[in-house]
């Protein structure tokens, strides 16, 4: 009986080394990695408008970004550019219709899976530089004064925390130099269309689910700003 309670003491214990090595050499379990579509389209209010721009200030736009119009030079694992005809069909050919009353500056779409914390960034549009140095309306300039410029990060939690940073720029009726700014956070709802209000342009914004990229080839990436 001595000889059979040791065994099991031993059998006991090996198990216990087993189970304890087991749990200690295996991976943490990790949440899934879910992948969505992000949809942008930004447009101008074109036609008279009420509140006065403010004087220009140049963004100072994040380091380490994804810049839109320069996604060639991406090499994020968690982030994939979409044909910016994936963006807004719909609302795109309603704008359309309406050139005297909409223009749209900016268009794209691109999938990012729950890892994905890079800001990304924007500039488009005309070049401003040769109207505010000739017209001295802006005090410094590190680079050129785009028309549209600005940042968006977009940070998965429950929601879809979103950060947005947008400056449009025009000539005013006095011929004056102005800027609109959005700047707001906002948590996100998928598949629900969110519009970011300004006098001079607005934001639309939709997430939706979506497959991986390996899952679902792409073989056009794009994107389209005004000309």
């Amino acid at each position: 009986m001595r000889n059979q309670g040791r065994f099991s003491a031993i059998i006991a214990s090996l198990l216990m080394i087993f189970w304890t090595f087991s749990h200690a050499t295996s991976p943490p379990n990790s949440s899934k990695n879910n992948w969505y579509k992000v949809e942008l389209l930004i447009l101008e209010h074109k036609g008279n408008i009420d509140e006065q721009g403010q004087h220009v200030v140049p963004l100072t736009l994040p380091k380490q970004a994804i810049h839109l119009n320069d996604h060639l030079t991406t090499t994020n694992p968690h982030w994939s550019l979409l044909p910016a005809s994936e963006s807004f069909k719909q609302a795109s050919l309603r704008i359309a219709k309406h050139p005297s009353r909409y223009h749209i500056l900016f268009r794209s779409a691109w999938l990012q899976d729950n890892f994905q914390k890079q800001p990304l960034t924007i500039e488009t549009g005309d070049n401003l530089t040769p109207i505010a140095v000739a017209k001295k309306e802006v005090i410094v300039l590190k680079g050129p004064l785009w028309q549209l410029e600005g940042s968006l990060h977009i940070k998965k939690q429950r929601t879809f925390n979103t950060h947005l940073n947008f400056a449009f720029r025009m000539l005013s009726a006095q011929d004056q130099l102005v800027e609109y700014d959005i700047n707001e956070y906002r948590s996100l709802k998928l598949n629900k269309i969110h519009y970011f209000d300004n006098p001079a342009f607005g934001v639309l914004m939709r997430i939706s689910k979506a497959e991986s990229p390996k899952e679902k080839a792409i073989t056009e990436p794009g994107f389209e700003h005004s000309t």
